[in-house]
């Protein structure tokens, strides 16, 4: 309870950013379109009914959060680990609660997946599977997680064979890994129809962005590659490609009226992009990996100023809604734990990938025990590290949100595998 006040005084009624903010309309107007989720936008249209403004989506985030944190820490204590309230004290990591009050599809995405996991770690504390209504309730939470961000089914995938392992306890672990796969395919299915059928989603072709970052790098570095013809835009104040160019960033290439390209969403002109993509990597490969592991590595935090990492937005951008947020003592007391944090290297990606690693060596060393906290510090370990390893192939920014997750599911696996057993006197 003091977590989740704390987080709702810093940052009530919530921070926004342009994307934020793109969301928030779709809400309203009832048109969805999938640069973003649209189940995010849709359940921020049903908070603000209740609700008005990002305040309900605050909340949402933010009880999930601690909730999720609870649970995991109520589930160990009942496993008869001491020290389980230093579960709870991760959500008042910088890195964690730094941006935790941000309405941003990673925030909800990490709240959602964490409540979901706690939910089967708590309920499996008695050492059977778990009840029917805490497997239906986590598996709607990782159905909200799945939803909400286009690469959370490389977060999902093992959570779900966790989830699987405990709601089927007759399973070995080779027959949840099956049975979680056929999960994560059900829960996909069934986004789509939400998405094609109940939302009436239009499709923007997020793939492009993707394939032209990489195209420019080959293109700007001297390699064989060209942005097709349909791709760039014919104002006479548009930007030549490579003086635009970030090699960290694709927004540039696109954002702005002297950007030099547009996007589109005809199919013949995606399906063009595509091919020249396919046949530019084939063709410079090794400017293409070079690219790609500039980019990775900016994510993880090298390379790059950590102000382009959106590390700390303590602000909301001015919008037509009117909705303003205002700095307070809680918030400035954050900052000031965000700024040793960043001193001390907390934000790197590469110590939290080293971390999760490790978490998984150990946990999964110790699985023939039987031990199910080394169960979910497995789980979430792997979670961690098949989340953040593709974005060497997807990443097309420096944003430390995509590291949030990672960050979250270590530290708690971590935590799990490290809490002492209670003595147990004669």
């Amino acid at each position: 309870m003091a977590g989740f006040a704390v987080t709702i005084a810093a940052y009530r009624p919530g921070l926004l950013t342009f994307d934020s903010i793109l969301q928030f309309g779709q809400s309203q107007r009832g048109l969805y379109w999938d640069h973003h989720p649209p189940v995010m936008a849709w359940t921020w249209g049903m908070t603000h009914r209740v609700i008005p403004g990002p305040l309900g989506m605050l909340l949402l985030q933010a009880a999930l959060m601690w909730l999720g944190l609870l649970l995991f820490a109520d589930g160990a204590a009942r496993r008869g680990f001491r020290h389980g309230w230093i579960i709870v004290a991760i959500g008042f990591l910088p890195p964690v609660i730094g941006i935790e009050g941000e309405i941003w599809k990673d925030v909800q995405m990490a709240a959602a997946l964490l409540f979901a996991a706690g939910v089967v770690y708590r309920a499996s504390a008695g050492g059977k599977g778990i009840g029917g209504i805490a497997a239906v309730l986590s598996l709607i939470a990782l159905f909200y997680a799945t939803a909400v961000r286009a690469n959370a089914p490389a977060a999902t995938g093992p959570i779900l064979v966790y989830w699987a392992h405990h709601v089927f306890r007759r399973l070995s672990w080779r027959a949840s890994v099956l049975a979680g796969a056929a999960a994560l395919t059900l829960l996909l299915g069934a986004q789509w129809i939400f998405d094609n059928t109940f939302l009436h989603v239009e499709h923007v072709y997020l793939s492009q962005f993707l394939e032209i970052h990489d195209i420019a790098a080959i293109q700007c570095a001297g390699g064989d590659a060209s942005i097709p013809a349909s791709k760039q835009r014919a104002a006479a104040c548009a930007r030549p490609l490579c003086e635009a160019f970030d090699p960290l960033q694709v927004d540039f290439l696109f954002a702005g009226p002297e950007a030099p390209l547009a996007a589109t969403t005809d199919a013949q002109a995606i399906d063009a992009l595509g091919r020249e993509w396919r046949r530019a990597i084939a063709a410079n490969p090794v400017l293409y990996l070079r690219h790609r592991l500039r980019v990775f590595g900016a994510l993880l935090g090298e390379g790059v100023d950590d102000a382009r990492r959106w590390v700390w937005i303590p602000s909301s951008i001015a919008n037509v809604y009117g909705f303003t947020f205002a700095p307070n003592a809680i918030t400035d007391a954050i900052g000031v734990g965000v700024g040793a944090a960043l001193a001390l290297g907390l934000y790197n990606g590469m110590l939290w990938l080293a971390a999760a690693l490790a978490v998984l060596v150990a946990a999964a060393r110790r699985m023939h025990r039987d031990r199910q906290s080394d169960a979910a510090a497995l789980a979430l370990s792997t979670s961690a590290i098949t989340y953040t390893l593709p974005y060497f192939l997807v990443a097309v920014a420096p944003d430390y949100r995509y590291l949030y997750w990672t960050i979250i599911a270590t530290a708690v696996g971590a935590v799990l595998s490290m809490l002492p057993a209670r003595r147990i006197s004669r």
